[in-house]
């Protein structure tokens, strides 16, 4: 009996490199912790939409106001004036009189103290009614913290949001704030609300792990045997863990495959290389063109018609089918032609909603809903598409700068809001147009579907000038069958 379950035992065991390949109960968790992490940074990443967004107020009138002023006086002139000046009162007026609509004139000076409608956001806590430029740099600035951390982590954010499941953890998290903004307005209970429970996070020292690969690459032989002696305990595999403690780091590297790494480039060849220094320039513009437009229309989606949280929310559910839709277009047709079509229609879009009057609610709104959808496909399909231009030699560095360049047009897109207090039209022009200009320099990029990744710089130079000679070869011929014939 004992021979018998020792061979059954034997049998059982799998060797060490397909402990990798079975996605057990250990990858489901790393996956949740990761997914759960996501959630929660997109709101502590997007919450100045609303702890900093704009309310109504208008100028006090020392005069007219009373011990507990209000923003809806009944005295305040009928007539249009801007929030940034205030009435001037009659001559004749006597301090003391109660004011009404008729004891002002028609000129109006510099405004200097304000009354805010609310209190629930910064603005009246800062009093920075009529700054808008600080307003809208609380934002900027927000940002420009996530940019570091950005330069910090490399690229690690951009294979976060390569997958469908971090990309969904994020829309959630977007749509899960615009809920908890219209029901919790107040911008301090908020952002108690919303940074509690990333607390938790403190945990992740101790529950996520590095990848046994990663650990082998970067020598860390001991800790890669503890990882994956971890997920075969996790997932229940049986392997033989004599063999695995007797491997040493030259044995991991054969067994994953990894003894002859990627020939290593650096940043040098890629300055000195054309093709691929077009690519990054191009990659890079579209990446922030896309998280500009992303994130400012979001941003700009308050100022629609009707209630900000309403069109808030809309503008981040429209990110949930451009995830799907994005996936099938570059599988069934190929990377480029989705993309650069995305870009050209969302242009389109966005100037088009730009010029509909403000009396055609529905219709502005969903020509922006439907610009937000594109530039979400656009955002998907541009991450992947960057994967795929770049050489592995190069790969992590260049989507370390195109990242950089992403983040960048998440510093950008809060100033937008800005454009709105010269012409509400501004921002969706603004958009438009670079979006078509990004769609129209893709003309200038290969497609990569079905192709196989690149490993140097210099592979991906001679297959370019190999395709250019078939293709002369393939004109010649036509002219000599046109002569012919």
């Amino acid at each position: 009996m004992g021979a018998e379950n020792f061979g059954s035992n034997q049998k059982d065991e799998i060797e060490i490199i397909e402990i990798m390949k079975k996605f057990g109960k250990y990858q489901k968790f790393q996956y949740f912790y990761v997914c759960l992490a996501a959630f929660f940074m997109t709101m502590t990443n997007i919450n100045y939409v609303f702890v900093a967004g704009d309310l109504n107020y208008r100028c006090r009138i020392p005069e007219c106001e009373n011990q507990y002023a209000v923003y809806n006086a009944t005295w305040w002139p009928n007539k249009t004036i801007d929030r940034c000046t205030r009435p001037q009162l009659k001559e004749e007026y006597v301090v003391g009189q109660s004011c009404t609509s008729e004891s002002f004139t028609d000129a109006v000076v510099e405004c200097t103290d304000w009354v805010y409608e609310t209190n629930n956001t910064v603005i009246t806590t800062l009093n920075l009614a009529c700054q808008h430029w600080k307003s809208n740099l609380i934002g900027t600035f927000h940002n420009i913290g996530t940019l570091l951390t950005v330069v910090l982590s490399g690229w690690l954010a951009d294979r976060i949001l390569a997958g469908v499941l971090f990309a969904y953890a994020i829309y959630m998290g977007e749509s899960t704030f615009a809920y908890i903004a219209m029901f919790v307005p107040y911008w301090k209970d908020l952002i108690r609300i919303i940074y509690t429970p990333p607390i938790i996070f403190i945990s992740y020292i101790f529950l996520l792990k590095e990848s046994p690969r990663w650990q082998i690459l970067n020598g860390r032989t001991k800790d890669a045997k503890s990882t994956l002696l971890n997920i075969a305990k996790v997932n229940n595999i049986n392997i033989n863990k004599q063999k695995l403690a007797n491997m040493n780091d030259e044995d991991l590297k054969k067994q994953f495959k990894i003894e002859n790494y990627e020939q290593k480039e650096s940043f040098r060849d890629v300055l000195k290389s054309k093709v691929i220094l077009k690519r990054v320039l191009v990659a890079c513009f579209c990446r922030f063109t896309t998280t500009l437009i992303y994130y400012g229309l979001m941003l700009n989606s308050v100022y629609l018609p009707g209630n900000k949280y309403t069109n808030f929310s809309l503008s981040t559910v429209m990110s949930f089918p451009g995830e799907l839709i994005s996936m099938y277009l570059m599988n069934r047709i190929g990377r480029k032609l989705p993309i650069m079509y995305g870009y050209l229609i969302c242009g389109l879009l966005c100037v088009a909603s730009a010029w509909i009057p403000e009396g055609y609610v529905w219709l502005k709104i969903s020509l922006f809903l439907f610009g937000k959808l594109l530039v979400s496909i656009c955002f998907t399909g541009i991450i992947t598409y960057t994967m795929e231009l770049f050489p592995s030699s190069v790969r992590g560095t260049l989507l370390g700068v195109c990242a950089v360049a992403s983040r960048t047009g998440s510093i950008f897109a809060p100033l937008t809001q800005i454009l709105n207090t010269v012409s509400i039209i501004l921002p969706s022009m603004l958009f438009g147009g670079l979006a078509i200009i990004a769609g129209a320099l893709l003309t200038l990029m290969p497609e990569t579907k079905d192709l196989p990744l690149m490993d140097t710089v210099g592979q991906i130079e001679r297959s370019i000038k190999l395709r250019e000679i078939r293709n002369d070869i393939s004109t010649k011929g036509e002219e000599r069958s046109d002569l012919i014939a």
